[in-house]
């Protein structure tokens, strides 16, 4: 008899550890799945944010490229007088300051299409195509 109080009490006990384990176990999983969730959106926040500046970086290369291209246009359209008529001063600068824009410009469009390069290197490496 004594046995049998004893199996009964060590069978209540494995059953209520079982119980607890289970409860254990789902609490786990449902902490694993809210972590794991997190992890997502963190991740396709991520994603949002690389090609928004994805598109503002493309959009800054390609108003640079625009830019680029009516100066020259200005440059090759400007129609000075004779060259005796005006200073040879005022040619240098007007060379000097336009091909110093087109510098400029043409070393923004540069900056951004390397950035922009990086940038997509960075999500590819970050979120591989399966």
């Amino acid at each position: 008899m004594a046995s049998g109080v004893v199996l009964s009490m060590l069978g209540s006990y494995d059953l209520n550890k079982a119980q607890q384990w289970r409860r254990d176990d789902l609490q786990h999983r449902a902490q694993e799945y809210v972590e794991r969730e997190k992890r997502q959106s963190k991740l396709v926040n991520e994603l949002r944010l690389s090609d928004a500046r994805s598109d503002q970086l493309s959009t800054v290369s390609n108003m640079s490229v625009l830019l680029v291209g009516f100066v020259m246009a200005a440059n090759v359209d400007i129609s000075l007088p004779a060259p005796s008529q005006v200073p040879q001063q005022l040619i240098f600068v007007c060379g000097t300051t336009s091909a110093a824009a087109i510098l400029c410009v043409l070393c923004s469009m540069l900056m951004c299409t390397m950035l922009l390069l990086a940038l997509t290197q960075c999500v590819k490496v970050q979120h591989p195509t399966h």
